[in-house]
């Protein structure tokens, strides 16, 4: 007992490094970082990165950053460049860029690992630098001597590291570029050793740096290798064998676009991202070992439809997060949540960038330990003196050492191999331990079981009378079962709180027991005697209200009253509260009453019209007329009778509806147009019934005279109705004036306008209509006006400037001395003009202000050649307003 207690202990102290949190923040794509040392994590904005692909951070065993890289430049803790931290030979285009690794058996030395990029024909390979964090001031920086140091060149974009099986050193790999190999160089406290351990994979990416872009990363455990290969859609899965840095056993498998793989916590899965076409994560259950198997295996968990996608990265929290730089998306990383699952666990949207940028890469961060593997051990059959079988999914490779906390089994207490068999030698609880250890990575597992007894034995009490209402807790005194309830709950216990029986039957691989309880009433219902609610027809007085009770009780009434019965004078709710041993018994009584409306009274009415007879009764109701609403409508007079039911009252009431007057008719006469004035017209009505005459004039006789125009209404009232009739007089307007005669110039329209009256009708000289015509010329012209047999006219003389008294400007003119277009302008008119003559070379020849005649040709006491000529011509019209023509015209001979 005392070496497993031993091994228990260094068990335990092995843990504290898997505790230990390196990888805790992360600096990536423009300016992004997440630190994981919160839960959940939080978004950092500080970083100096902008980088498209790889990077790497590292923090001391707290979690607190020390440095990163994107492979070209290092950051200090302040996220300062070191003062030699620039220029090494990674790449922003290279997959895997940098690489951070701590120099074993150092506290204070890191090497970074960079990689070229195929842009620039991975010229520079695979290099390494060291960063002493005892340098400035405990910052850190490149040491200046060992700085870009070639290990292998040229070579593809991938690099990771793998912790070696001594939990110390770590072996560096990466894909050799032109041809099937893949190169593991050892690092120790000497340093790194560049004589690499080569394995062939058996497929050459040879003949294009291209078919290797992608990333290479380890399973947890060290005992795997993914390398992705994007330009050939396909990846390799790959045994690494930790002791000696070879690779066996490669797979290889189809996904479009492969960018980069990453393992599950426990190694059973590996979850692959498509860069473009499509932009995916699919998921591969990789625990058969089988290349058929896996490549079946393969399920869709997130497509991104369009864009680039990224790196998959396993963090901290256990979680497995992605990048992408698809628009909508690349404000994020997304985060496959429960990677040891089957299934689409993922949200695109896990952890807010605040603002920065995802891109393609993720921090290409080494642990220093492997995760823990989280095996799962199988158990079969618990059942007391039966054999219990458990295994455990392990490497075939490694041994498992079974210890089963059963001493009094002896030297049967342990056992060794993946599956082992024991009988228990009693029932109860035991907590098993298994050791997995495969050279490299020891693991140890609990679980905890429960050997049951076939005959489980169990009760809920014995039966019950509680206050009803009250609740019950059911809850037997037996764990390591399942429950089924009478109320088809599955929980250990129960609450009730109503009578009943109850059982329960709890169910164990071994078998079944069920007990059964019953609950009673201390109180009940049935106890008390309350009589039903009444409705009466008559007036109530001295009605009783008798109620009983079976038990002891004291009685309150609303009334103030405290005997059991009472006598009620009024309809209304009766309440009674019964006070006993549970509580109270409350219930109402209500007397209800038989209401009827008032009685209707007799009443005239005028008709012919429709009125309305209401009732306020909230009983049924039923009129002779049929109808069964509150209000009927009645348009003749006579006797109407109403019934009013409720339940087994009733009650009937009788009215009678008279006419009150005759009906009367008004007429005021057409509407009429007088031509002449002065003039009377006579307006009147004819009404047979007594009323009341009143006209608009103030008139109150039937009949009346007016003398002006205008509208004269009639207000005539009978005792039922009012009456009022209206009529129009209207005078011709016999007034039609076009204006005096004048003299125009007709330089546009003269317009002559008339008021324009409603219902009037307009005739000009030319025969249009409308209260306006336009004159376009001198003349003489006349309107007339109608309205029904009126009619008046009126007429207009215009006198003006003759059109032909305007400037005529000829487009050509013959200064031959003809007497026929010898001038230029030709002009009708004695008003003086402007004129200006330019020649074809824009030289003035003519310029004559206030000429009447115009120019004739002659320049230079010559007449000009023939030939296109300008002119500019200045004007007054004879309303006496400037005119400015210009234009050409042409001297012919």
């Amino acid at each position: 007992m005392r070496k497993i207690a031993l091994l228990i202990l260094c068990l335990s102290l092995l843990n504290d490094v898997f505790s230990q949190k390196e990888g805790n923040i992360w600096y990536f794509g423009n300016n992004a970082g997440v630190s994981f040392n919160t839960s959940p994590p939080t978004a950092l904005t500080n970083g100096k990165l902008s980088q498209r692909e790889g990077c790497s951070s590292v923090c001391d065993k707290n979690g607190n950053l020390l440095f990163y890289t994107d492979g070209q430049k290092v950051y200090d803790r302040q996220h300062n460049l070191m003062s030699n931290g620039s220029g090494l030979f990674g790449n922003n285009s290279s997959c895997q860029s940098g690489v951070i690794i701590p120099w074993p058996d150092s506290t204070s030395k890191y090497f970074i690992i960079t990689v070229d990029a195929i842009e620039n024909s991975a010229a520079y390979g695979v290099r390494y630098s060291v960063v002493d964090m005892r340098l400035n001031s405990g910052y850190g920086d490149v040491v200046s001597t060992e700085k870009n140091i070639v290990l292998t060149k040229p070579q593809c974009e991938k690099a990771t590291a793998v912790l070696q099986c001594n939990k110390r050193d770590f072996w560096l790999v990466t894909n050799h570029s032109s041809s099937d190999s893949i190169l593991a160089f050892a690092i120790t406290p000497a340093g790194i050793n560049k004589k690499a351990v080569r394995s062939n994979t058996g497929y050459s990416m040879s003949g294009n740096l291209n078919n290797n872009l992608g990333y290479l990363n380890p399973s947890h455990d060290g005992t795997k290798l993914v390398s992705c290969h994007f330009l050939l859609d396909m990846f390799l899965l790959m045994d690494f064998d930790n002791l000696t840095g070879k690779v066996s056993n490669v797979m290889s498998f189809s996904k479009p676009a492969a960018y980069c793989g990453e393992f599950s916590p426990n190694n059973k899965i590996l979850y692959v991202s498509g860069l473009r076409s499509p932009t995916s994560i699919d998921q591969f259950d990789i625990s058969s070992n089988n290349q058929s198997n896996i490549q079946s295996s393969k399920k869709l968990i997130f497509n991104y439809g369009s864009g680039e996608m990224g790196a998959l990265k396993l963090a901290p929290d256990g979680k497995i997060y992605a990048t992408s730089e698809t628009t909508g998306y690349n404000g994020y990383i997304g985060a496959i949540s429960s990677p040891d699952s089957i299934g689409p666990y993922y949200s695109p949207k896990n952890i807010y960038l605040a603002g920065k940028m995802a891109r393609l890469g993720l921090p290409n961060i080494f642990y220093s330990t492997p995760f823990n593997n989280n095996q799962s051990v199988t158990i079969k059959d618990t059942c007391f003196l039966n054999v219990t079988s458990l295994s455990l999914t392990v490497n075939p490779s490694g041994t498992t050492k079974w210890y089963f906390d059963d001493l009094a089994s002896g030297a049967s207490n342990s056992a060794t191999g993946a599956k082992v068999k024991h009988t228990f030698t009693s029932s109860g609880k035991f907590k098993v331990m298994a050791i997995y250890n495969t050279g490299c990575i020891t693991d140890t597992i609990y679980r905890s079981l429960t050997i049951l007894n076939t005959k489980q034995k169990f009760s809920l009490g014995n039966d019950t009378s509680v206050c009803h209402g009250n609740q019950v807790t059911l809850k037997p005194n037996i764990t390591g079962v399942s429950y089924t309830w009478s109320t088809g709950e599955t929980t250990n216990s129960i609450k009730v709180n109503s009578n009943g029986k109850y059982w329960l039957q709890i169910n164990f691989s071994c078998g079944a027991s069920l007990d059964t309880i019953e609950i009673f009433d201390k109180v009940k219902n049935t106890d008390f005697t309350i009589p039903r609610d009444t409705f009466i027809c008559q007036k109530i007085i001295n009605y009783p209200i008798i109620v009983k009770s079976l038990i002891a009780h004291q009685s309150l009434w609303n009334t103030g009253e405290t005997r059991d019965t009472i006598l009620a004078s009024s309809a209304g709710n009766y309440i009674i509260n019964m006070k006993h041993i549970c509580g109270n018994y409350i219930d109402t009584i209500v007397l209800s009453q038989f209401n009827y409306a008032k009685p209707l009274r007799d009443t005239a009415y005028c008709f012919p019209s429709t009125q309305t007879i209401s009732t306020t009764s909230q009983n049924k109701i039923k009129w002779s007329t049929g109808d069964t609403t509150q209000s009927i409508q009645i348009s003749q007079p006579g006797q109407f009778i109403i019934e009013e039911t409720n339940k087994q009252c009733k009650h009937i009431d009788t009215l009678l509806v008279t006419p009150k007057t005759k009906t009367t008719k008004i007429f005021a006469g057409n509407d009429t147009i007088i031509c002449n004035h002065p003039f009377s017209q006579n307006l009147s009505i004819s009404c047979i019934d007594p009323h009341t005459t009143l006209w608009s004039n103030g008139a109150t006789t039937d009949n009346t005279s007016v003398t002006d125009s205008g509208y004269y209404f009639v207000t005539v009232k009978n005792a039922c109705h009012t009456f009022m009739d209206t009529t129009r007089i209207e005078l011709f307007n016999k007034y039609l004036n076009l204006g005096k005669d004048t003299t125009f110039c007709f330089a546009s329209d003269f317009i002559i306008s008339v008021p324009n009256r409603p219902n009037y009708q307009y005739k000009w000289q030319d025969g249009s209509n409308g209260n306006t015509f336009a004159a376009k010329r001198k003349g003489q012209y006349y309107l007339t006006t109608s309205y029904g047999k009126c009619q008046v006219s009126d007429t207009l003389n215009i006198l003006g400037d003759d059109a032909t008294d305007e400037l005529y400007i000829p487009n050509a003119f013959t200064p031959n001395d003809d007497e026929v277009n010898d001038f230029f302008p030709f002009s009708f008119s004695s008003k003086p003009i402007d004129i200006e003559i330019y020649n074809r070379w824009g030289e003035k020849i003519y310029d004559v202000k206030k000429s009447q005649i115009g120019w004739n040709g002659v320049y230079k006491n010559n007449l000009v050649e023939s030939g296109v000529y300008l002119y500019k011509i200045k004007y007054k019209d004879c309303s006496n307003r400037n005119v400015f023509v210009k234009g050409t015209f042409t001297v012919i001979y």
